[in-house]
């Protein structure tokens, strides 16, 4: 679950608290009247969980080959589930950037490793490929001179 910016396992609920323990082996008490005014996301309620990756390629290279990259990759591995199908979407293009979102399904278990190891995948495959780059973050300064 995830009760505010806090992600893990539930242990115990009691009048007073709710026990979490992270994915990093923490323990977090949360009082049962906080939890209660929170939204709180359940992501072990269903079997499936979907994968999110937000790609920014430029805008000067070959946008459908990055898409292709990023369907391939997807359907690649084989924890990616079939149905629904991957996809990816061209969500804005800027002077500069080209962005995307693809999506993928995965068993709930799987989620974690899967995310990770298509990151790994994505980055591999546009470093192989001449006609897409990955857009690297960009901070322009400029001085004055007096």
């Amino acid at each position: 679950v995830q009760i505010r910016d806090v992600m893990g396992n539930v242990e115990a609920m009691t009048a007073y608290q709710v026990v979490i323990r992270t994915v990093d082996g923490q323990t977090v008490f949360i009082p049962t009247a906080v939890a209660m005014t929170s939204s709180i996301r359940n992501y072990s309620a269903i079997p499936n969980r979907r994968v999110e990756m937000n790609v920014d390629i430029y805008a000067a290279d070959d946008i459908e080959r990055a898409r292709a990259l990023l369907l391939e990759t997807m359907a690649l591995n084989s924890k990616v589930l079939p149905e629904p199908a991957p996809a990816v979407f061209i969500v804005n293009v800027t002077g500069e950037r080209a962005s995307m979102v693809a999506f993928c399904w995965v068993e709930n278990a799987d989620w974690f490793a899967t995310r990770d190891a298509l990151w790994v995948a994505v980055s591999s495959a546009f470093a192989e490929d001449e006609r897409v780059h990955l857009a690297l973050p960009q901070l322009d300064v400029s001085g004055m001179n007096n």
